[in-house]
C-alpha cells in the first residue's frame, strides 16, 4: 500500500511539474497572455483617467500644496501659468511639455522620462497637466536603471507600448485608440532561467524514479530498463542543449560560450551542469539495477580490491580535471567569499560543482560497497599498488596546479574507504559526513588556488593596459566622427549664423555623436570653441592668454601624434587617458573656428560613475576592489584607492617585470613600463575566515543536496535507515534549532547594522553639508545671479568642493531652478529634471528649515539627499545647496556589505562546527543508552551478566539501576527456570526413552507368552519356535543396547581436544565419505587458502557428517541429491554453507529443529541436530539455517578465525 501511494505520489508530481513547465514557457512566449496583458494595461488606463477626472484642482495652488492623492509615485502633477511652471510633485517630470492633444482628452505620451498616460487641462489660463508613468525609458540601462513597466502592472520585457498599429490596441474613455502592443521576444529574466530549468529537470527526475518503481514491479530486464531510461535522459539533454523549442532557454547566458567554453560538446556552463545532471541520473538507474540483479562477480573477487582502488584513482582524476575546467573557463569567477554576489553564472557554476561532487561520493561510495565482504590476500602487495596509484594520480594531476594536497586527500579517501583499514567507530551518518567534509575540503581548496591564479592574470593584464594609457578605440571612433562632424550640414549653418551660444553648440555635438556609442561613457569631455581672437582665462592666477596659444603649448610639452593627425594622446602625468582633438571649421575669411574637444578618462574620478555607465561598462569596475599607484623616479606621481603608498620606493625591478607582493594585509602587483615608470596594482588579502567559510557552503549545500536527491531514488541509500534512530532525531532537531537561531541572529544583525549605518550616513551627510554651506558662503558674499559669468564661477566652485569633500553638488534658485552641478549627467539624461525636490522647497521656503534631509531614488537606487540654504554677507538666503549622498553612500553600502558578509561567513562556519559538535555530543550524550543496548544484547539466561558502573545520580542513572535489579532478578528466574528445564527435560527423555524401551519389550513379552503356550501345548517345533523367538529377542536387545548408547552420548559432555587445524581438511574429509554414493552430487567451491580455526577436528568432522548427511535425507527416495558446499569470511569468522535443494523444512517445524526428541524421519531419536548444536557450542561457534519450502534449505556454521603460528 506504501509503494503504490509512493508510486503515485511520483507520477503526480512529475506530471505537475511537466504542465506547470509547459504552462511557464506559454506565458514567457506570450501564447497565452497576449490578451491577458491588454487587458491588465487597459484596466490601469481606465482607472487613471477616473482618478485625472476627480483630482482637485481648486486646491492646488502653489508649490506648498499637499494632498494625499499626490501620494503615489508614478502620478505627476505639473501647473503652467503663461508657460511658466509654477507647481510641481516631483523633481522627475520631462521638461518639454508642449501638446497638441486636445482639452481633457486621454493620450499615451513618450518622452525621455517614461512613457506615460498623459491628461492637459487648460482653465483661466492654467494649464494643469496630468501624467502617470505607466513604464520608464532611460537612454541607459544598467543594474539601478531598468526600463521595466511600473509595479501595478508589471508586464514583462518585450512587451512594448508602440504607435505602430497592432491587433492589441489600448482604448481612452471616448474609445479612441491612443496606442498599441507590441510583444518582442526577449531573454527571460535570471529568475525565470532557475525556475524553468529546475523544474524541467525536477520533472524528469521523479519521472525515471517512478519508473524505477515501476521496473520493479513488473520485473522488467535490465536492458529494457536501461533502453527506456536512458531514452528519457537522452532526449531531456538534447532537449534543453540543442531543441529550438527552449530556445529561450538555450540563448539565455547561461547556454551561451561567452560564459564558459571548453569544447564544442560542453560549450556553456549550462550545458557543463545538465550533463553533470544527466551523468548523475544514469548512476542511480545503474545503481538500482545493479542492485535489483544482484551480482555477485565472484570470478575476480579476488581482483576486485585492485580494480576498486584504480577505479576511484580515475574517478579521482575525473572529479579534480571537471572542477580545474568548470572554474578555470567559468566567467565571471565562482567566487564564495562573497556569495551574495553570485550572478546566475555563479549559481550554475556552484550547483555545477555540487553534482560533481555527489557525483563523486555515489560512485565511490558504489565501488567500495563491492568489495566490503572480499579478502585480500597479499597485504603488502595491495598497499605496493596502492601507493603506486598514488603516484600515478599525482603525475596525471601536476600539470594543473598544486597536487600534493589533493593527492593527499585521496589517501584519506582510501584509508577511510578500504574495509580493512575503516574505522570502527564510524556509524553510517558520520561515515558519510566525513566523506563529504573531505570532498567539500577539495572543492574550495583548488577553488581558492585557481581563482587566485586567474585574479592574479587579469591584474597583471589590468596593469599592463594602465600603464600604456592609451585607447585604440576610442582613436579609432574619434576619426568615425571627426568625419560625420565635417559633413554635418546643421552644424555648419549653426555655426555660420551663430544664433545659438557655445555651450549650446558643444552639446548639440557632445550630444549627437560622443553620447550615442557606449564606449565613450568612459571618458568626460569638455570642448572649447575658440576663434583667433578668444582668449581663455586661467586659474588660480587669472591669467589671459589666447586660446589656440593656449592648446598650443600644451600640445608642444605634453602632447604626442595619434593615428589621427587631428588627435593628439595628452600625458599629464595624472594616469589617466587623455586625448586632445581639433576640429577647425571656417566662417568667413576673417574669421575661423577651432573645436578643442579634450577626451579625459574617468578613472581617477571620484564620485559614483555605476549610475551613469551602460551596463557593463562602468569605468570604476574593473578598479573597484585595486588601488592604484604610479611612481616616476622612484616618487610617487599619482594614486587611487584606499591603500596608502609610501611616498618614495626603491626601484630594483627589471623592464616589464611582474611580480606579486604580500605587504601590510594587500598584495601588490609591481609592473616597470620604462626607465622612469613603476606602477603598483594592489588588491586586500583575502582573510582566513573568508577562504574557509565557502567550505562551510560547500559542505552544507552538497549535505542537504545528496540527501534529498538520494531519497528520490533509495530512501535505504547511505544513511536513510538511521532517520528511525533517537540520535538521528537528536542530531536533526540540535541542528534545525541551532539553523533557526542562527538565522534569526543574523537577520537581526542585519537589521541593526543596517541601522547604525543609516545613523552614521545621515550624521555624515549633515557634517559634510554644513562644511560645504561654511564654504560657499564664505566664496559668495553677494548674492547669487543666474548670468553666465556667476554660472561658470559657481560651475568652477562647485567642481572644486566636490572634489575636497568627495560628494556631489547641486545649487538651485530661489524659485527652485537648476544653477550648476558636478553631474550634469544627470540631467542630461533625463534622470531628474532642473527643478529642485518639492518636498525641499516646501520646507526650506515655506518651513524655514535649516537643514533637512530625505530619502530619494533614481530608479533602483534608493539614497539619502540633503538640502540647505547658503546667506550672503547681509544673511540672506541666496540659493539652495543640495548634496545628492549616493557616491558616498555607495561606498559605505559596500562597507556594510562586507561586514554583513564577514558576519555570514562567521554564522555559516558556527553553523558547520555546531553540527559537527552536535554528532559528537549527541554520540556523547546517548552513549549511556548505547552501553545499556549492548548490555542488553548481551544478556543470555543462565550465564553470568554484568552489572553497568554509573556513578551518577540522574535519569540515566535510575534507568541503570533497573537495568542492575533486572539482572539480579535475571539470575534468579534464569536458575529457578534452568532447574525447572532440566527437570522437565529429564522427565521427557526419561519418558522418550521408556516409549523407545516399551517399544521392542512388547514384542518381545508377545513371543515368550506364545513360546510358553506352544510349550504348554506340547507344540512338535517348539524348538524351532525357541531359535526364532531368540533371533528376535537379540534384534530387540540390540535395539535397547543402541537406545542406550544414544543417550548416553547425548547426556554426556564430551571433552574438547583443541587444536589449530584447517577448516577446509575437515570439510573435504566428510564430503568424501557421501561422494560415492549413488545420485548425490556434492559440490564444493573453489578454496585457495588456508582457514585456520581452533576447535576439535574429530567432532567438526562428526558435525559436517550429520549435515551433509541429514542433506541428502532432505530429498525424495530416486531422486538426485545435489549439495552445494564453501566457505566465506565473515568479519572475525569462517562461515560453512552446506546448501541442498530438498524439500525444505516447514515452519511448524523450523522452532523444534535443535530439540533433542524431535525428529521428522520415521525412524531414529532426533537427536542428531541437538548433539550438532552442542558440539558446536563447545567450540565457541554457532549454528544457523535459512529454508523454503520445495526450494531447499542452507546450514550456516560459524567458528573463529585463528592465526596458525
Amino acid at each position: 500500500m506504501k509503494a503504490l501511494f509512493l508510486k503515485k505520489i511520483k507520477l503526480w508530481i512529475s506530471a505537475f511539474l511537466f504542465l506547470f513547465f509547459i504552462l511557464y514557457i506559454s506565458i514567457i512566449n506570450f501564447s497565452i497572455s497576449k490578451k491577458f496583458y491588454q487587458a491588465k494595461l487597459q484596466k490601469l488606463i481606465n482607472s487613471v483617467e477616473i482618478k485625472f477626472e476627480k483630482f482637485p484642482l481648486r486646491n492646488i495652488d502653489d508649490i506648498n500644496s499637499k494632498t494625499n492623492l499626490l501620494a503615489d509615485k508614478n502620478f505627476i502633477l505639473l501647473k503652467y501659468k503663461n508657460d511658466s511652471l509654477f507647481f510641481w510633485n516631483t523633481n522627475k517630470f520631462p521638461q518639454n511639455n508642449s501638446s497638441t492633444q486636445k482639452n481633457n482628452e486621454i493620450s499615451i505620451d513618450y518622452n525621455s522620462f517614461g512613457i506615460f498616460i498623459k491628461k492637459v487641462t487648460i482653465k483661466d489660463g492654467t494649464k494643469t497637466i496630468f501624467l502617470y508613468k505607466i513604464k520608464d525609458n532611460y537612454s541607459l540601462e544598467n543594474e539601478y536603471l531598468e526600463n521595466d513597466f511600473v509595479d501595478k502592472v508589471k508586464l514583462p520585457k518585450g512587451v512594448e507600448i508602440s504607435k505602430s498599429k497592432t491587433k492589441y490596441s489600448l482604448f481612452n474613455s471616448s474609445k479612441k485608440t491612443i496606442a498599441y502592443l507590441t510583444f518582442n521576444k526577449v531573454e527571460p529574466s535570471d529568475a525565470s532561467i532557475i525556475i524553468m530549468y529546475i523544474t524541467l529537470l525536477l520533472a524528469v527526475i521523479y519521472f525515471i524514479s517512478y519508473l524505477i518503481i515501476v521496473f520493479k514491479e513488473k520485473n522488467i530486464s535490465p536492458i529494457v530498463q536501461r533502453i527506456i531510461i536512458y531514452s528519457i535522459i537522452l532526449v531531456y539533454y538534447i532537449l534543453v542543449i540543442y531543441s529550438n523549442s527552449l530556445s529561450f532557454l538555450r540563448e539565455s547566458e547561461v547556454f551561451l560560450p561567452s560564459s564558459f567554453a571548453y569544447t564544442q560538446a560542453i560549450t556553456s556552463i549550462g550545458s557543463l551542469l545538465t550533463l553533470l545532471w544527466s551523468l548523475f541520473i544514469l548512476i542511480m538507474v545503474e545503481i538500482e539495477i545493479e542492485k535489483s540483479s544482484n551480482n555477485k562477480h565472484n570470478k575476480i573477487g579476488h581482483l576486485y580490491p585492485y580494480l576498486a582502488i584504480f577505479l576511484e584513482s580515475l574517478l579521482f582524476i575525473w572529479l579534480i580535471g571537471t572542477l580545474r575546467i568548470a572554474v578555470i573557463n567559468t566567467s565571471p569567477d565562482i567566487d564564495l567569499t562573497n556569495i551574495t554576489s553570485l550572478g546566475i553564472i555563479g549559481l550554475f557554476g556552484l550547483l555545477s560543482l555540487i553534482i560533481l561532487a555527489i557525483n563523486f561520493i555515489v560512485l565511490s561510495n558504489f565501488i567500495f560497497n563491492k568489495i566490503k565482504d572480499l579478502y585480500i590476500k597479499n597485504k603488502l602487495f595491495f598497499y605496493f599498488f596502492l601507493i603506486i596509484n598514488l603516484a600515478f594520480v599525482y603525475w596525471i594531476l601536476s600539470s594543473g596546479g598544486n597536487s600534493f594536497i589533493n593527492v593527499l586527500l585521496l589517501l584519506v579517501i582510501f584509508v577511510l574507504y578500504i574495509p580493512k583499514l575503516k574505522w570502527k567507530i564510524f556509524n553510517s551518518a558520520s561515515f558519510f559526513i566525513i566523506i563529504v567534509i573531505i570532498i567539500s575540503f577539495i572543492i574550495n581548496y583548488n577553488l581558492v588556488e585557481i581563482n587566485t591564479i586567474k585574479e592574479q592574470n587579469r591584474r597583471e593584464s589590468l596593469i599592463q593596459t594602465l600603464a600604456i594609457n592609451q585607447d585604440p578605440e576610442a582613436e579609432y571612433l574619434f576619426s568615425n566622427i571627426e568625419a560625420k562632424i565635417y559633413n554635418d550640414s546643421t552644424l555648419k549653418k549653426i555655426i555660420h549664423e551663430q544664433k545659438e551660444t557655445n555651450s549650446e553648440i558643444t552639446d548639440y555635438i557632445l550630444l549627437k555623436y560622443f553620447k550615442q556609442n557606449s564606449h565613450w561613457s568612459k571618458y568626460d569631455f569638455q570642448i572649447t570653441l575658440c576663434d583667433q581672437k578668444t582668449n581663455l582665462l586661467i586659474k588660480p592666477k587669472n591669467q589671459e592668454i589666447n586660446c589656440a596659444d593656449f592648446f598650443y603649448q600644451s600640445l608642444l610639452s605634453l602632447g604626442s601624434i595619434t593615428s589621427n593627425n587631428n588627435l593628439y594622446r595628452m600625458e599629464y602625468g595624472t594616469g589617466q587617458i587623455n586625448y586632445l582633438g581639433i576640429l577647425k571649421f571656417k566662417k568667413s575669411k576673417e574669421i575661423n573656428y577651432t573645436f578643442y574637444v579634450e577626451i579625459n578618462s574617468k578613472i581617477k574620478r571620484k564620485g559614483f560613475t555605476k549610475l551613469l555607465s551602460p551596463s557593463g561598462l562602468d569605468p570604476f569596475e574593473r578598479l573597484r576592489n585595486y588601488s592604484l599607484a604610479k611612481y616616476v623616479n622612484d616618487t610617487l606621481a599619482e594614486s587611487y584607492g584606499n591603500y596608502e603608498y609610501k611616498s618614495v620606493i626603491v626601484d630594483t625591478i627589471k623592464i616589464d617585470d611582474l611580480i606579486f607582493i604580500n605587504q601590510n594585509g594587500d598584495n601588490h602587483l609591481f609592473y616597470k613600463l620604462n626607465k622612469k615608470e613603476v606602477f603598483i596594482l594592489s588588491k586586500p588579502n583575502v582573510s582566513l575566515l573568508s577562504q574557509i567559510a565557502p567550505f562551510a557552503y560547500l559542505f552544507t549545500l552538497i549535505l542537504i543536496l545528496t540527501f534529498i536527491l538520494l531519497i528520490q531514488f533509495n530512501k535505504d541509500f547511505i544513511f536513510w535507515k538511521i532517520s528511525q534512530s533517537f540520535s538521528f532525531r537528536l542530531q536533526v532537531s540540535f541542528i534545525v534549532l541551532i539553523g533557526i537561531s542562527i538565522i534569526l541572529i543574523t537577520w537581526i544583525s542585519i537589521f541593526y547594522i543596517k541601522g547604525l549605518n543609516s545613523d552614521k550616513d545621515l550624521k555624515t551627510i549633515k557634517s559634510t553639508a554644513i562644511s560645504l554651506q561654511t564654504e560657499f558662503e564664505h566664496k559668495l558674499a553677494n548674492t547669487v545671479t543666474e548670468n553666465t559669468n556667476m554660472r561658470d564661477y559657481l560651475n568652477e566652485l562647485s567642481s572644486k568642493f566636490a572634489i575636497v569633500f568627495s560628494v556631489d553638488i547641486n545649487l538651485y534658485s530661489l524659485d527652485g531652478e537648476l544653477l550648476t552641478t558636478t553631474r550634469p549627467e544627470l540631467f542630461a539624461y533625463n534622470l531628474l529634471s532642473n527643478k529642485i525636490s518639492p518636498d525641499a522647497l516646501y520646507f526650506l521656503d515655506k518651513k524655514k528649515e535649516i537643514y533637512i534631509v530625505q530619502a530619494e531614488n533614481i530608479g533602483k537606487l534608493d539614497y539619502f539627499s540633503a538640502y540647505m540654504p547658503f546667506h550672503d554677507a547681509n544673511n540672506r538666503v541666496v540659493a539652495y545647496l543640495n548634496i545628492p549622498y549616493f557616491a558616498q553612500q555607495d561606498k559605505l553600502s559596500q562597507e556594510v556589505s562586507s561586514f554583513i558578509m564577514t558576519l555570514i561567513n562567521a554564522y555559516i562556519f558556527i553553523i558547520f562546527f555546531s553540527i559537527l559538535a552536535i554528532i559528537l555530543l549527541s554520540s556523547y550524550i546517548i552513549r549511556p543508552l548505547k552501553m545499556i543496548k549492548e548490555k542488553m544484547q548481551k544478556i543470555r539466561v543462565g550465564k553470568q551478566n554484568d552489572y553497568i558502573n554509573w556513578n551518577k545520580n540522574d535519569e540515566i542513572g535510575d534507568l541503570i539501576e533497573q537495568y542492575n535489579k533486572m539482572v539480579d532478578k535475571l539470575a534468579v528466574s534464569a536458575e529457578l527456570l534452568a532447574k525447572s528445564e532440566r527437570e522437565s527435560a529429564w522427565q521427557q527423555m526419561a519418558q522418550q526413552v521408556a516409549h523407545e524401551i516399551k517399544n521392542p519389550l512388547t514384542p518381545m513379552k508377545l513371543s515368550l507368552q506364545y513360546l510358553m503356550k506352544a510349550i504348554d501345548d506340547g507344540a512338535v517345533d517348539w524348538e524351532d519356535r525357541l531359535r526364532k523367538l531368540s533371533r528376535t529377542l537379540i534384534e530387540q536387545i540390540d535395539t535397547l543396547a543402541d537406545i542406550a548408547t544414544a543417550f548416553s552420548d547425548f547426556a554426556k559432555m564430551p571433552t574438547n581436544h583443541l587444536e589449530i587445524f584447517d577448516l577446509k581438511e575437515a570439510l573435504e574429509s566428510s564430503a568424501k565419505i557421501f561422494q560415492d554414493l549413488e545420485n548425490v552430487e556434492i559440490n564444493i567451491d573453489e578454496l585457495p587458502q588456508k582457514y585456520w580455526v581452533n576447535a576439535d577436528k574429530n567432532q567438526m568432522i562428526r558435525v559436517y557428517n550429520n549435515l551433509i548427511k541429514n542433506a541428502i535425507q532432505s530429498y525424495n527416495f530416486n531422486e538426485k541429491a545435489k549439495i552445494n558446499i564453501k566457505i566465506i569470511d565473515e568479519n572475525e569468522n569462517w562461515k560453512t554453507i552446506i546448501s541442498d535443494y530438498g524439500i525444505g523444512i516447514s515452519e511448524d517445524e523450523i522452532d523444534k529443529i535443535f530439540i533433542p526428541n524431535f525428529t521428522t524421519k520415521s525412524g531414529g531419536m532426533g537427536l542428531g541436530l541437538a548433539m550438532v548444536k552442542n558440539i558446536i557450542s563447545n567450540n565457541n561457534g554457532r549454528i544457523e539455517f535459512e529454508t523454503e519450502i520445495g526450494k531447499g534449505t542452507s546450514f550456516f556454521v560459524y567458528l573463529k578465525k585463528a592465526e596458525n603460528e
